[in-house]
């Protein structure tokens, strides 16, 4: 599952409010409009993994990687791995810094899941080895939080909570 823990279980560890809104926001990601397409395609699959593993719908459309999606695939079975393997990243930020507000764990979580949960040293240092491409302009975990907002708010109209 790389490098972040997992737990094969559904956990709910993500389920208190959190006042962090998740409606507006880019395309910071330049995500085309083929993955724009697979997104709506599939949007019943992250409805669905979001209420089982309790994350936001548009934290799991914007982390996937939908260009490595094959028609073969199983769509709903590789949403999972990827919220397994960022609720393991998450984890790993929140025992590594229990200190960090729950808003900081998601991005250091999200930064990990990019780089490897040994990457994200500090908060301020959470990006610095998260920049493997084109995509992102050194604040990845924001990038993917500003992307998050952007798709709530154009197929799943929620806020997170976490």
């Amino acid at each position: 599952m790389g490098c972040c823990s997992t737990k094969n279980e559904s956990t709910r560890a993500h389920s208190t409010p959190w006042d962090y809104d998740l409606t507006q926001g880019e395309n910071p990601l330049d995500m085309t409009e083929e993955d724009l397409g697979k997104i709506s395609r599939y949007r019943n699959n992250i409805e669905k993994v979001s209420k089982e593993k309790g994350f936001n719908p548009g934290v799991i459309a914007a982390i996937t990687p939908w260009d490595k999606i094959q028609m073969n695939q199983n769509p709903e079975e590789t949403l999972r791995d990827v919220t397994e393997k960022l609720d393991g990243c998450i984890r790993d930020i929140r025992s590594e810094h229990p200190r960090w507000t729950k808003k900081q764990q998601l991005e250091g979580g999200i930064a990990a899941y990019k780089a490897g949960p040994r990457k994200v040293p500090s908060y301020d240092n959470r990006n610095e080895y998260t920049n493997t491409d084109e995509c992102t302009d050194g604040n990845y975990s924001n990038d993917v939080l500003d992307q998050a907002k952007s798709l709530n708010s154009q197929f799943f109209g929620t806020k997170i909570y976490f």
